[in-house]
């Protein structure tokens, strides 16, 4: 991807083609989060994938964190898991994301508990929070796309994973 003007400094404009950024595996751990600052491009009208460790179906095992529902720009926030037979995810409503602009987007994941909150730009906006306790968390893994496709088209800034459970608050001074 090119180097563009971020949110904070310098970030990723991914193309929807072919940028990624790939990660060597990592173990995660049973409690993590996801955040980062993104701008998603309007004329995308499908899955958006923001990071996953795995490729596109909902019962492949691992994580996919992404906007968008399948064939759509609904702007829904969703963490998707599987553990190789079924699925679950968590999600947010419709209508979150606003396009062509700066969000700020987090989730914070309880594997164990089969739990997840999203956030965006601070709040909480999780309406269905069940994820699968099972799935896969030390696999490689990609920012701006699933394995085998589902790009990102925007920029993306200032991404972090952390093995711990950020809370409402902090998440809230991210946004900040």
């Amino acid at each position: 991807g090119d180097l563009v003007t971020g949110r904070i400094g310098k970030a990723i404009d991914f193309d929807e083609v072919d940028d990624y950024i790939d990660f060597a595996s990592t173990d995660i751990g049973d409690t993590f989060t996801i955040e980062a600052w993104i701008k998603p491009d309007s004329s995308d009208t499908t899955i958006q994938t923001i990071a996953a460790n795995h490729s596109a179906r909902s019962i492949t095992d691992g994580y996919r964190f992404f906007i968008n529902s399948s064939g759509t720009t609904d702007g829904k926030i969703v963490l998707e898991t599987g553990n190789g037979v079924s699925g679950d995810s968590a999600a947010t409503a419709t209508g979150v994301i606003n396009f062509d602009q700066w969000n700020h987007v987090a989730v914070e994941v309880d594997r164990v508990g089969g739990t997840a909150t999203i956030y965006h730009n601070g709040v909480d906006v999780t309406v269905d929070g069940t994820i699968r306790t099972d799935f896969d968390t030390f696999s490689d893994w990609e920012i701006g796309r699933m394995e085998g496709g589902q790009h990102f088209n925007g920029v993306i800034d200032e991404f972090r994973i952390a093995s711990v459970a950020h809370s409402a608050d902090w998440l809230g001074v991210c946004f900040q």
